[in-house]
């Protein structure tokens, strides 16, 4: 199995919104599906594609069935089965990803939505442009084109205590006090509590456990550094935390190949 990954970022307004438009070619010597094990990795992702993507949760039997999706972000794990690579991505960033989004926030969690429930009825007409384009490089184009419009007409009014508190919250490492840093943006912790639910859709705790957890796979920490590190009480409270993100042991996170979430993980290296 080999992946090809690439991705470019947007510059100027579109920025301050989308992390990178990305793609990926996977070429294996056979013809079956590709079965992929996604640990939370809080990514926001618009994917397109003219194949069907099955997603499973964790202990769910039945799948969710889409082509083209909008997945929001995850706090537990999902096998993703899939035929063959998307056309193109977007990756978004969460701290602004609320001022784009259609729909009560809270409903992308562990999910994935039809493109037009998030962006409205106009994506299609990009979704159909997309499977049309002859080269990426087209495709990009298009894709940076119809974001710029789309903020400028359909974007939400900024919050920007909020957006200082995911960047705040990332620059720590997920180890900063939330009640410290509501107070350096001058919040109320229960005012804090509400913008994250209205704009995130999970609670600041629980996105400073997933900013700790991605900082797991940090330079191939071992345990006992990532424990130290990373504000642990000890070897328990680390594997119950791995366990309650990903259903692994430490040691089987460690030995699996991350396969498309390869890429994400590095750029998190510090």
């Amino acid at each position: 199995m080999e992946w090809e990954y690439q991705e470019v970022k947007p510059k100027g307004t579109l920025s301050e919104y989308i992390e990178c438009i990305w793609w990926e070619n996977f070429h294996e010597g056979s013809k079956s599906q590709r079965h992929h094990y996604l640990v939370p990795d809080k990514s926001i992702e618009l994917i397109f594609t003219s194949s069907t993507i099955q997603r499973f949760k964790q202990e769910q039997k039945k799948a969710t069935q889409n082509k083209s999706q909008v997945c929001g972000i995850r706090t537990i794990p999902q096998i993703c089965v899939l035929n063959e690579s998307p056309i193109i991505g977007v990756r978004f960033l969460p701290r602004t990803f609320y001022s784009l989004c259609q729909v009560d926030i809270r409903n992308t969690v562990d999910n994935c939505l039809v493109p037009s429930e998030i962006f409205g009825e106009s994506i299609i007409t990009l979704e159909q442009d997309i499977y049309k384009s002859p080269s990426q490089n087209n495709r990009i184009k298009l894709i940076e084109n119809y974001f710029e419009n789309y903020i400028e007409k359909n974007s939400k009014e900024r919050d920007p205590h909020f957006e200082e508190l995911i960047s705040l919250i990332e620059q720590s490492k997920g180890l900063s006090l939330i009640s410290d840093l509501a107070q350096k943006v001058e919040l109320s912790l229960k005012t804090t509590e509400r913008k994250f639910k209205q704009k995130l859709g999970v609670t600041p705790k629980m996105y400073s456990r997933l900013v700790r957890f991605t900082s797991y796979f940090m330079k191939n920490a071992t345990s006992g550094e990532y424990i130290g590190r990373f504000d642990f009480y000890d070897q328990a409270h680390f594997i119950k935390e791995v366990k309650n993100f990903t259903g692994l042991s430490p040691e089987k996170l460690n030995a699996m190949k991350l396969g498309i979430q390869d890429k994400i993980f590095r750029k998190n290296s510090y």
